[in-house]
């Protein structure tokens, strides 16, 4: 959360939800510029915010009071998109997300997507308080001038074409923000504004996948079926940015799945036909980012042969709360139900927890 220069009274800003809240279009300062601020997709507060504007050739950002709102607003978003939103929270970023059944007619990014932004700053979270929807923003000033970022700055024919306008003196980064286009891959920034510098490092960052290595023993039956079914909760690498493999601890090279576990897999929509086992070595220890084992045993292995690497060993089965996922080899096709269900249940307790420690690899 960036500091204000000046602050604004409650009651200023309580007034101007108000105003908002009816429709009304208001000039408040953000972390970036003063911005022109109005209820989002409301048709009347559009035309309204074009008058004021004067024309504009990109649609208004939809700012949203959380990414957790923006999410709920949005329905299912990748990964990787998610992880880049949730990483520069607190960076000046707009980012361009395509459009979807969410977004009407008319608000779209060249009839492709649309702006969305969540703002870290005082004034803005005070505003959120006080409303429970996204709001339109845009520079407050005619298209083609510069974006003010002092409220000396405001034209004051502008001023006087809208309902209120809070002066909170000076804005913090005295620049428009960043633009990162989240369309489709690879991403990139179609306008340097903020922080551009740092967003961008973070951006390439972000390029590099968040590696998972499943572990068991020999690598045809409990490793393999559970990287699949992880790589396929979380999403294609592409489109996740986490890339999912496996391996053995004493694996022979290049064995198939076990016909049952393959069985298994294609009743799931899995295609484990092309699996080929390995035995786990300290290079693949050494470039991913995370080791799940299927057993104490196989976690004290992991950490004995690559002791620099015991810090990325975790348990599978501890999103279910057991220490170890029972081998099934040689054993009746019930037996094998029962833990590749319990292979099934872990893979969506990963696929739940990996977002979080993908964000948390960037910090």
């Amino acid at each position: 959360m960036v500091e204000r220069e000046k602050n604004l009274s409650p009651d200023d800003i309580q007034n101007a939800a108000k105003l908002i809240e009816s429709g009304g279009v208001v000039i408040i300062p953000t972390d970036t510029v003063y911005g022109l601020v109005g209820k989002a997709f409301d048709k009347n507060v559009f035309n309204r915010m074009e008058s004021v504007k004067g024309g504009r050739s990109l649609p208004y950002a939809a700012v949203f009071a959380s990414s957790k709102e923006l999410l709920e607003w949005y329905g299912d978003m990748s990964l990787i998109r998610r992880t880049i939103i949730s990483s520069l929270l607190s960076f000046p970023a707009t980012f361009i997300l395509q459009y979807n059944e969410s977004v009407p007619n008319g608000y779209r990014y060249e009839q492709h997507g649309i702006g969305v932004r969540i703002i870290a700053d005082p004034v803005v979270t005070q505003l959120f308080n006080h409303i429970r929807f996204p709001v339109w923003a845009t520079s407050a000033n005619q298209t083609g001038k510069p974006a003010p970022t002092s409220f000396q700055d405001i034209d004051r024919a502008l001023i006087k074409s809208v309902d209120a306008a809070l002066d909170g003196g000076e804005t913090h980064y005295g620049d428009a923000s960043t633009v990162i286009d989240l369309r489709e891959h690879p991403f990139s920034i179609i306008r340097s504004g903020a922080s551009a510098g740092k967003i961008s490092q973070l951006l390439k960052s972000m390029s590099i996948p968040y590696k998972v290595l499943v572990v068991c023993t020999g690598n045809i039956c409990r490793s393999p079926i559970a990287a699949y079914l992880i790589q396929k909760f979380v999403g294609p690498p592409k489109e996740s940015g986490v890339h999912v493999s496996s391996a053995g601890t004493f694996a022979s090279d290049q064995l198939p799945a076990t016909q049952m576990m393959c069985d298994i897999g294609a009743e799931w929509g899995l295609d484990l036909s092309t699996h080929g086992s390995r035995r786990i070595t300290v290079e693949m220890a050494d470039e991913v980012d995370l080791i799940l084992t299927m057993s104490p045993n196989h976690a004290d292995y992991v950490s004995r042969m690559s002791p620099e690497n015991a810090g990325k060993v975790k348990l599978y089965g501890e999103t279910i709360g057991t220490l170890t996922i029972p081998d099934p080899y040689a054993d009746s096709g019930q037996i094998y139900s029962e833990v590749a269900q319990m292979i099934y249940d872990g893979a969506e307790g990963w696929a739940e927890t990996i977002p979080d420690l993908v964000v948390e690899r960037r910090r």
